[in-house]
């Protein structure tokens, strides 16, 4: 929420350009938020209406710092983290933009500690385009 919030005073988000583009511009974002952080930087595109996350042989793991800190085993750090940020992305995306709707979900996942690989998605659904025609 602060990120958006300070894009938006400092005339870095444009909002009717996200609502004309919605799937850009969560990519935009996720992207802008990594980069904004430091660190470990996920590959980010766009396939249609979904916008993709990978991470690869834990180069770019988002949970390497969160691991150290709770000193668990990645599978269970990786999925309770992975989760609470994409929700609350999805949360703070969605209150602002009421006439979207994002779907996230996991497209893969290897989680063996050393080597971690996965791969999380984000479908943009808006009312104003059908994405998804009934045949």
């Amino acid at each position: 929420m602060e990120r958006l919030i300070k894009l938006i005073k400092e005339n870095k988000f444009d909002i009717e350009e996200f609502r004309s583009n919605p799937v850009e511009g969560v990519r935009e974002f996720l992207h802008g938020y990594f980069a904004d952080r430091g660190g470990n930087m996920p590959n980010t595109w766009v396939e249609g209406n979904t916008v993709f996350l990978e991470t690869k042989i834990c180069v770019n793991c988002l949970t390497i710092e969160a691991e150290k800190l709770a000193e668990k085993c990645h599978e269970d750090v990786c999925a309770i983290y992975c989760r609470t940020f994409a929700k609350g992305i999805v949360a703070i995306l969605e209150d602002f933009f009421p006439e979207i709707v994002i779907n996230f979900y996991n497209v893969s996942s290897r989680r063996d500690g050393k080597e971690s690989d996965c791969r999380e998605a984000f479908q943009i659904l808006s009312p104003k385009r059908v994405e998804n025609p009934e045949t």
